[in-house]
């Protein structure tokens, strides 16, 4: 999605919040699919607590009048969604709330250090970091029976 903002603009951040979509339904496909194989039932009440949390991000929004610029918005949701890593970590495993922190302190680094090279700093760092988590995740760990 970082990608698509530096070569398209603005377009290219229309395009990245279908994705965005895509992917999120693609997980929860997944998850149904495979919850055979999950080590622990997902629970109700955490689905519930992540509803609140992005149900209250979309308003900060429109109260502050929105973000500066479009870095700082891609930043902002950014920063929401590592807040749901962050709080999946302390639910279920504390893999993802290390990951969550770490994404978040690199999302700020970026976004306050390297700005004429944000899109590609959260391309490399924040993507970079998910992908490789959960190909560690995926490929690295074996079920302990």
């Amino acid at each position: 999605m970082a990608l698509l903002a530096e070569f398209k603009g603005h377009a290219g951040l229309r395009l990245g919040n279908w994705l965005a979509v895509a992917g999120m339904a693609g997980s929860f496909l997944i998850g149904f699919m495979q919850s055979a194989q999950l080590r622990m039932p997902l629970d109700r009440r955490f689905l519930g607590l992540i509803a609140v949390i992005i149900g209250f991000a979309a308003i900060w929004p429109f109260v502050l009048q929105g973000p500066s610029d479009a870095k700082a918005g891609f930043a902002y949701v950014a920063l929401v969604s590592m807040l749901c890593y962050i709080v999946a970590g302390i639910w279920f495993d504390y893999y993802l709330l290390w990951l969550g922190l770490a994404v978040s302190a690199l999302i700020l680094v970026g976004l306050f250090c390297f700005r004429d090279f944000f899109w590609w700093w959260i391309a490399i760092f924040g993507g970079g970091s998910l992908a490789g988590t959960g190909f560690y995740v995926r490929y690295g760990w074996r079920e302990i029976s």
